[in-house]
């Protein structure tokens, strides 16, 4: 089908041109260890003497977002939607109402053009002929079923190997069969050039011919005959159009609309043909002028407009509502979409300085993105068409069916990496453009994700409160994509009692009492800084603990290593000032 670039180039031609919440915390030897505020100066006997171990600090981990690229339609959605003609075709539409509806203000008229010359093959060092009867080269005779390799020469010419040298151009005449070009067989005659020391091929041949293989390319055959009488008129006035160059007018493939003669694809078909027949000599006009009838396989329920695709303005090719696009039988498989990018695949595609961690669409025209911006805490980049109008840019860059298509974004973060057994952890949610999505969480040596409660702060922002007690991965999920998980590490939760024996060392608990059995150590703040291990207790099967040793006044800490098995980390208290 006709493609951005093409068209683009064609215009030319005819001279139309949230921030997530921060938590304070207090950190101690790189582990979380409680929540809350530091309590020190605490007396023995008297005052309450917890300390909680510290938070770590919660600038919070690197955001890892998921962005999921939910779109509708495909191709540039300007003129007739393919799948829009089929709806209307249904819904009882003849052909000229169908074309009436996408190219607007136009009247059918006929064309006196009568043939095409449409370029096969460029760059190539040789190719292949052949043919079921004799053929001519210029004035040489070919014999039949025989393949004849044509190459360039180095003066300029065409050679066919056995035969001699022909001129530039060499014109292949085919007889009473078709003419096969490296073994598929075209309907009328073979222009043969040397171009820079490598051969283009390019075939004349009818206007109805041509159109009796590109029409079943670009349309499934099966389709109801008044959708594909709309494809060949349109078809019919865009090629009438073309004009690429002195010595050819025509691209065979998407540059422009697909040709391959009597047997590439889908070949010739019945259903097909009689459209092209039916409709013999008709094009669009509109001021008396053939009109470039572009077209696509999907708008996503709405037309572009040419001046919001390429630019030029084009009054028949205006912006619309287009429900058949979207409600046809069949169904439209290019309804909707989606397509997942990763963080850094989406940097990457736009060409952005950092990494983003959101995008939103910031100007929309035709309903398609034409700018937009990536941001991050501290950083924003705004992307747009450097050239044009940007729809089709971003289509071409993101490697996406349609410009039709919003941001959607899942991104669940912990607001702190580390906590302690028990300790709050906030669990910020970003979600935009999704639906059907849940927060949820793992457990260390768990394979089951759970499903979270969560408070709404707005359209797009939610948090979620969690306290585990050994590490835990958060992520959100929907039908469509997860977001990136992101662990929280756990450490024990160590405490020093309120009160304190009376000369028989220093005691305390942990939880959680699944470490009953492990050790605590006890270290003593020397006067250079430095720690001394001065004891050590054995948890209790209720999590309490008493180190036996002569405490003397000073500042002491408790620190235990637990087995990976348990799923924490090292803890330790804080500083615990005994007198």
């Amino acid at each position: 089908m006709p493609q951005a670039g093409a068209h683009k180039r064609a215009y030319q031609r005819q001279g139309r041109n949230p921030d997530r919440g921060i938590h304070a915390f207090l950190t101690c030897n790189g582990y979380v260890l409680a929540e809350g505020v530091l309590e020190s100066l605490m007396r023995r006997l008297a005052l309450p003497v917890a300390i909680l171990i510290a938070l770590a600090s919660a600038a919070g981990a690197a955001a890892t977002p998921v962005f999921v690229l939910k779109g509708h339609g495909w191709g540039h959605g300007v003129g007739m939607s393919q799948y829009g003609g089929l709806g209307r075709a249904n819904a009882g539409q003849g052909y000229q109402q169908i074309l009436g509806f996408y190219y607007d203000g136009t009247t059918l008229g006929l064309t006196s053009q009568t043939s095409i010359r449409v370029l096969l093959k460029s760059g190539m060092s040789s190719v292949t002929l052949r043919s079921s009867e004799d053929f001519k080269v210029g004035d040489k005779t070919l014999a039949r079923l025989t393949d004849w390799t044509v190459v360039p020469t180095d003066d300029g010419q065409v050679r066919v190997v056995g035969k001699g040298k022909f001129g530039n151009r060499a014109t292949a005449k085919r007889g009473a069969g078709f003419l096969r070009v490296d073994g598929l067989r075209y309907r009328g005659d073979l222009k043969i050039w040397n171009r820079g020391g490598k051969l283009a091929v390019v075939n004349i041949v009818g206007l109805q011919s041509y159109l009796y293989s590109v029409v079943p390319r670009e349309m499934p055959s099966s389709w109801p005959l008044e959708a594909l009488k709309a494809q060949a008129v349109a078809a019919r006035g865009y090629a009438v159009r073309a004009a690429r160059a002195d010595w050819f007018d025509i691209y065979d493939d998407t540059n422009d609309q697909v040709y391959g003669g009597l047997d590439y694809g889908s070949g010739e078909d019945p259903g097909s043909t009689a459209a092209v027949q039916a409709t013999k000599r008709e094009v669009l006009k509109y001021g008396g002028s053939v009109i470039s009838a572009y077209f696509s396989s999907s708008n996503g329920g709405r037309t572009a407009a040419s001046v919001d695709t390429w630019g030029g303005q084009l009054d028949y090719l205006v912006s619309k509502r287009d429900s058949f696009d979207l409600d046809t039988s069949p169904p439209n498989p290019n309804r909707n979409w989606t397509v997942v990018l990763s963080p850094r695949a989406l940097q990457n595609k736009l060409g952005a300085a950092k990494t983003p961690a959101d995008a939103v669409v910031t100007e929309r025209r035709s309903g398609r993105v034409a700018t937009a911006q990536l941001t991050r805490p501290g950083w924003s980049q705004t992307f747009t068409d450097p050239t044009g109008p940007g729809p089709e840019w971003f289509r071409g860059v993101l490697g996406i069916r349609s410009s039709r298509f919003d941001f959607g974004v899942l991104d669940a973060v912990p607001a702190k990496s580390k906590t302690v057994c028990s300790g709050r952890v906030r669990v910020n949610v970003l979600v935009r453009e999704a639906s059907g999505v849940m927060l949820q969480r793992r457990r260390s040596g768990s394979s089951a994700w759970r499903e979270m409660s969560v408070t709404k702060i707005d359209a797009a922002h939610y948090y979620g409160i969690d306290r585990p007690c050994r590490e835990t991965s958060y992520r959100l999920h929907s039908a469509a994509a997860n977001s990136g998980a992101m662990s929280v590490k756990v450490a024990p939760k160590i405490v020093f009692s309120l009160t304190q024996p009376a000369n028989d060392g220093l005691k305390g608990s942990v939880r959680p009492i699944a470490l009953a059995g492990q050790t605590v150590h006890l270290d003593r703040k020397r006067n250079d800084g430095t720690w001394k291990n001065v004891g050590s207790a054995v948890v209790q099967s209720d999590g309490n603990w008493h180190a036996h040793f002569n405490a003397v006044s000073g500042t002491y800490r408790a620190r235990l290593a637990p087995p990976s098995s348990t799923g924490l980390v090292p803890g330790t208290t804080g500083e615990y000032q005994f007198n």
